[in-house]
C-alpha cells in the first residue's frame, strides 16, 4: 500500500465535524476533560514545581496559564511544555493501556492550545472538532481558560 500517509492526511482534512458520529465526539470531550483533569492533579505535585518554574523563568508576558495555578500568564510553548508534564506527572492521563506506551492527551492537548481564542471550555466543548478541517487551523481550549479559577 503506498501513500498512506497521503491518504490519511487528505482524509483528516476533509473530515467536518458534523460527520463524526456522536459516540466519537463524546469520547473525544471525555478524553479532553481526563487530560485537563489529569494536568490539575499532576499541578499539586512536588516534582511539577521544576517544570512550572521552567515555564515561568523562560516564557514570561504570553497570554496561556498553567493548569491548576494561579500564576503569571506564559508564553504558547512554556505553558504546552508545563501542561503536558503536568498532565503526565502522575501516569493519569488518557489511554495508559499496560504497553501501549501512549498517552496522547498530554501531548496533544497542550500543544493543540492557542492563546488568543476567546473560549471557555464549555463552549470548546460543545463546538471544537477533533480534527484538523480543510483550510482552518485546529481547535483549541484558549490557554487562558485553562487555570483554576
Amino acid at each position: 500500500m503506498a501513500q498512506e500517509t497521503v491518504r490519511l492526511a487528505e482524509y483528516a482534512a476533509a473530515l467536518r465535524y458534523q460527520d463524526l458520529p456522536a459516540p466519537v465526539v463524546q469520547q473525544a470531550k471525555e478524553c479532553i476533560i481526563d487530560t485537563v483533569a489529569a494536568g490539575i492533579c499532576g499541578s499539586a505535585l512536588p516534582w511539577s514545581r521544576i517544570v512550572i518554574d521552567y515555564a515561568e523563568r523562560t516564557g514570561p508576558g504570553g497570554k496561556c496559564h498553567i493548569l491548576g495555578r494561579g500564576g503569571p500568564a506564559v508564553q504558547a510553548p512554556a505553558a504546552a511544555l508545563a501542561n503536558g508534564a503536568l498532565a503526565h506527572a502522575f501516569e493519569l492521563d488518557s489511554l495508559t493501556r499496560p504497553g501501549a506506551g501512549a498517552h496522547p492527551g498530554a501531548t496533544v492537548l497542550p500543544s493543540a492550545a492557542r492563546p488568543g481564542t476567546p473560549t471557555r471550555p464549555a463552549a470548546f466543548m460543545r463546538r471544537a472538532p477533533p480534527a484538523r478541517s480543510a483550510g482552518r487551523s485546529p481547535p483549541a481550549i484558549c490557554c487562558g481558560s485553562m487555570r483554576r479559577r
